[in-house]
């Protein structure tokens, strides 16, 4: 088969058909199922090389491997977010309400006991983004919030977010007020058995008291920020 060559335009579309792409596909050992029309949705632009005659080809992945791949990376996620049995252990009498708007999420809760079982810290953060940018930010702030209470055993809800501030600017190379602001809007809380008490701290997030008070946390986000 012999196509001759053409490239894109700068709009970013193909030069090729539809036909034309399902046999330059089929001529690279490319399932020409997985290649979709132009006006299907969730189509991933890659690049291929073809015949040497210095062409690009844009070849559409398939939605069906896509949402495939989005799925196991679910699985990962939800792997690491605490189970309604360890939760009920901590919390005898709670309520979770956890409905990502994409399969996976830029939001995520946390929560651990000390080893004494005298107090147990939770967090509930929105991370920048949705869908996988999201979900990377959850995943850094879960490590990130395993490191500093459960490894350096910070137990200060203040002092938490300040070192989780410090950690995603480092982590994240945001040194100035170009860079770019990933990170998340988090609230941290501490609840201690044997003195009756609650320790809160926010940033960007709130605490609302049942009895219908409410408790704001800071207005500083955890990441880079203009002062």
């Amino acid at each position: 088969m012999k196509i001759s060559p053409r490239i894109s335009n700068s709009s970013g579309k193909s030069p090729f058909n539809f036909k034309e792409k399902q046999q330059i596909a089929q001529a690279h050992g490319i399932d020409a199922s997985k290649v979709l029309p132009a006006r299907v949705p969730y189509v991933n632009a890659s690049y291929t090389q073809f015949d040497q005659d210095e062409v690009s080809v844009i070849f559409a992945v398939g939605e069906k491997d896509y949402q495939e791949s989005l799925n196991r990376a679910k699985i990962v996620q939800n792997g690491i977010l605490p189970t309604i049995e360890k939760m009920k252990d901590m919390f005898q009498e709670h309520f979770l309400y956890y409905s990502p708007l994409q399969t996976i999420s830029g939001d995520f809760y946390w929560m651990k006991e000390n080893k004494s079982k005298t107090k147990v810290f939770f967090s509930v953060a929105d991370c920048t983004g949705h869908g996988v940018p999201g979900a990377f930010m959850s995943m850094i702030g879960t490590s990130l919030l395993n490191e500093i209470i459960v490894e350096k055993g910070i137990k200060d809800t203040n002092k938490i977010l300040d070192e989780m501030r410090s950690q995603i600017i480092k982590s994240l190379n945001q040194d100035t007020q170009d860079d770019q602001k990933d990170g998340m809007d988090i609230s941290i809380a501490v609840v201690d058995s044997t003195k009756n008490s609650l320790e809160f701290a926010g940033a960007k997030n709130p605490l609302v008291y049942m009895h219908k008070k409410r408790q704001r946390g800071g207005e500083d986000p955890v990441h880079f920020h203009n002062t």
